[in-house]
């Protein structure tokens, strides 16, 4: 049996060799490129949008080199099979499109690209500039610049609702998006119920106009982005860092997501000419808000949210979840009020959860009453620091909550569920301290 499995493991092993072993290079060039052509380094196709309308076929490991240029707005399809295709920019070059579509397309790498509405002249156009249909599996989009205008110098504030719409639409499972900076758009990143299995990671976004991330699916992981800066135009603006809800107020579950080390921060810009200020009739933007769940076994922990509304963590109907080492503290440039607070609350139609923990979480404050914390929610070495900042953060006026020597937060947590490493990913050490930083005698 042992020979009989090793024989076929090799079998499979060698496949895969082989076919990589055949991959090729081809190379698009809006400048020189044409259809006709073999697509070689010397002779390469036109337009990446021509590419896909023509049907070429790619195999497993096939790269696809971009240069500068316009490549319009392709509609990707196709499944190379157990392996991924690659469209990259090549090395100093910066392709320039419209926007992507896929559509029963599987397994495509996507990186390097400039990706806005702009690139295709003067004038607007508030589609999502990133589509995945739902027919679509492990499509990942790398180190993109994706944008509906790079500036906004001029605009009024009602330009913004005609003007910026969605950075990336996924409706497809299994998708990844990693190191992309997200600017200017409305929802930078809208996980659809479909799009199971999601994963943003160590993306920049900002300059948003309602969500950074939205996430309605199951099974994701959220991890290490910076979300800063928002625009509060209009009283319709409900802003999130992070935003959830099942399909309608106590519709359905959504389960098993990781929020993890995330920094959000609502504005850092002091020359931002829109800040969600509520002497303007806008809404100030919260940091993570799961509204109308139920939401089962999410993890969210070692996050770093400053703002200026009440809902730093708001979680509405949890079973099973775990909210854990968290710093959420007011916005010292102090646009709004309010003092945001961490907190696991009934979901809105009055259901309770079960099974939750709160543990060493620093908030500015506790939650008003309308938001309380559920009765059975676990709670443990959570502080609240009020306007003590000084005595606990290295910096505050400049947004660096790092605890400083003597802080209350420094080995008040408890070990018992909380993250091993803090938001800097350092280990943390016995006993642990409370919020996202632990603290270090030397910072490197």
């Amino acid at each position: 049996m042992k020979e009989i499995l090793s024989r076929a493991t090799f079998c499979i092993a060698a496949g895969l060799l082989s076919s990589f072993a055949f991959a090729r290079n081809y190379y698009v060039d809006p400048e020189v490129g044409n259809m006709n052509n073999p697509g070689t380094v010397g002779e390469p196709w036109s337009t990446l949008e021509a590419v896909f309308a023509t049907g070429k076929n790619f195999a497993v490991g096939d790269t696809i080199h971009c240069r500068n240029g316009f490549h319009g707005s392709p509609v990707i399809t196709g499944d190379p099979g157990n392996g991924a295709v690659t469209i990259l920019a090549e090395s100093g070059h910066m392709p320039r499109l419209k926007g992507l579509v896929f559509s029963n397309a599987s397994h495509w790498i996507v990186s390097g690209l400039d990706l806005s509405p702009m690139n295709a002249g003067p004038g607007f156009d508030k589609r999502p500039i990133v589509i995945i249909g739902r027919d679509c599996r492990f499509i990942t989009i790398d180190r993109c610049t994706i944008y509906h205008a790079m500036d906004i110098t001029g605009w009024l504030a009602s330009n913004f609702n005609e003007r910026m719409g969605t950075g990336i639409d996924c409706k497809g499972a299994d998708c990844t998006f990693t190191r992309n900076h997200i600017k200017n758009t409305r929802y930078s990143i809208a996980v659809k119920p479909t799009a199971v299995r999601a994963t943003a990671r160590y993306n920049l976004i900002e300059y948003i106009l309602e969500d950074g991330i939205r996430c309605l699916a199951d099974d994701g992981l959220y991890e290490y982005n910076t979300l800063r800066d928002w625009y509060g135009v209009t009283r319709r603006d409900h802003d999130d860092g992070f935003q959830s809800w099942t399909d309608g107020p106590g519709k359905g579950v959504i389960y098993r997501n990781t929020i993890r080390g995330n920094l959000i921060i609502n504005l850092t810009d002091p020359e931002n000419p829109f800040p969600g200020k509520k002497s303007m009739g806008a809404y100030a933007s919260d940091g993570i808000g799961l509204f109308d769940g139920m939401y089962d076994g999410w993890v969210i922990e070692n996050n770093v949210i400053i703002n200026d509304n009440g809902h730093g963590i708001a979680l509405f109907g949890g079973v099973n979840c775990r909210v854990s080492n968290n710093t959420v503290i007011k916005n010292p440039h102090r646009l709004n009020d309010d003092f945001p607070w961490i907190t696991i609350t009934r979901h809105k139609n009055g259901t309770l959860g079960s099974g939750n923990l709160l543990i060493n979480n620093l908030s500015s404050i506790a939650p008003i009453d309308r938001f309380a914390i559920a009765p059975g929610v676990m709670q443990s070495g959570n502080q609240f620091v009020g306007a003590d900042t000084d005595a606990y953060f290295v910096d505050y006026a400049h947004r660096d909550l790092h605890l400083k020597a003597g802080s209350p937060a420094i080995d008040a947590g408890t070990r018992d569920n909380a993250p091993a490493i803090d938001f800097d990913r350092r280990a943390r050490s016995v006993p642990y301290d409370v919020g996202a930083y632990e603290y270090q005698a030397v910072r490197r």
